[in-house]
């Protein structure tokens, strides 16, 4: 399963990264102020992804099946992001498969997830991009309170500030179709 994995991530790096480079979706070189109010030499605009959609949720679809693991719903931390997470819901195997909202940015201590998932439905995160990763793992967190395993967290770019390793702790593996390292040259 790897192998496959491999292989949509290296064709992401070859057809997908230049596409994203000319749109302006994501640079590399001068660090800029994110969203979250951090500073990083790595900047994507998860605004310029709608036209990508379809395109986008297949090739996640495809990187998150490649692992052998099934999700029988999608959730998204933030509601930019329904759109994108529509979009694979429709992309997976068994679709369209139901997609749950959380409420983004620290509105609440605890994320609302709308509408609610049944206790026991592996889920499917879905993001556009991530830094270390905050409002994936308040999801993950919320989620679990409510019984809904998290079967793994799809995303099109990780700044790889430490998600991974903190995903990995808790048993969820992350699936990411472009990584900081790619768009400055150094992916494999």
């Amino acid at each position: 399963m790897t192998g496959d994995a491999d292989r949509i991530r290296a064709d992401a790096r070859r057809t997908l990264l230049p596409v994203l480079v000319r749109r302006g979706v994501v640079a590399s070189g001068a660090e800029r102020i994110l969203r979250s109010g951090r500073i990083s030499d790595t900047w994507f605009d998860a605004a310029g992804l709608a036209p990508l959609y379809a395109e986008l949720a297949e090739r996640l679809a495809r990187l998150y099946t490649a692992g052998g693991t099934a999700a029988h719903a999608v959730a998204t931390p933030d509601p930019e992001e329904r759109g994108l997470a529509a979009a694979v819901a429709a992309a997976l195997p068994g679709a369209p498969l139901p997609v749950a909202v959380g409420n983004g940015y620290g509105l609440t201590d605890a994320p609302v997830v709308k509408p609610p998932l049944p206790a026991g439905t592996a889920t499917l995160v879905v993001d556009s991009v991530t830094t270390r990763g905050t409002r994936i793992l308040a999801l993950a967190d919320r989620l679990d309170r409510l019984g809904v395993p998290v079967a793994g967290v799809v995303l099109v770019f990780d700044r790889e500030e430490g998600l991974g390793p903190r995903l990995g702790s808790r048993g969820i593996a992350l699936h990411a179709l472009l990584r900081s390292a790619d768009l400055r040259g150094g992916g494999s």
